[in-house]
């Protein structure tokens, strides 16, 4: 039988009497075999519970594919820019080192793009990050205010 449209793959038609099922299995033998053909699913009772836990499960699986699909989308770009990251760092001890030399890039470049705060962050988050958790006494002479 050919699809028209739209129209589904197959129908369900339930049954509700065991007793009526069997009675017309009996009355036609080719009940179940022309039902086939013409993608018609015959349910008894029994049989609706678990097509309907089957149908539940496959949506279920559907939804956990789009998701990981989504996720797989999302982790793309910060791929992306640690590969960039890693290039740049690879290629620090090859350039000669100066004033604009290849570590003062690799930080400009860190620092323009996915290492900057985003915007709703609070402004003390950046600045909490730049604080030293060691005690005073253990930091570099440098480092001291």
């Amino acid at each position: 039988m050919r699809r028209v449209g739209r129209s589904p793959e197959l129908v369900v038609m339930f049954v509700a009497s065991e007793a009526a099922f069997s009675a017309a299995a009996l009355s036609d033998a080719k009940l179940l075999e022309d039902a086939a053909r013409d993608r018609v699913v015959i349910a008894k009772p029994a049989t609706m519970v678990a097509l309907l836990q089957a149908v539940g499960l496959a949506w279920r699986e559907a939804t956990l594919s789009e998701r990981a699909e989504r996720v797989r989308e999302l982790a793309v770009d910060p791929c992306r820019r640690i590969a960039k990251f890693a290039e740049h760092l690879s290629n620090s001890g090859r350039e000669s080192s100066g004033p604009r030399g290849p570590t003062t890039r690799l930080w400009a470049r860190s620092r323009a793009g996915s290492c900057r705060p985003r915007a709703g962050w609070p402004r003390w988050a950046s600045q909490t990050a730049r604080r030293s958790s060691r005690p005073r006494e253990w930091r570099h002479k440098s480092a001291r205010p």
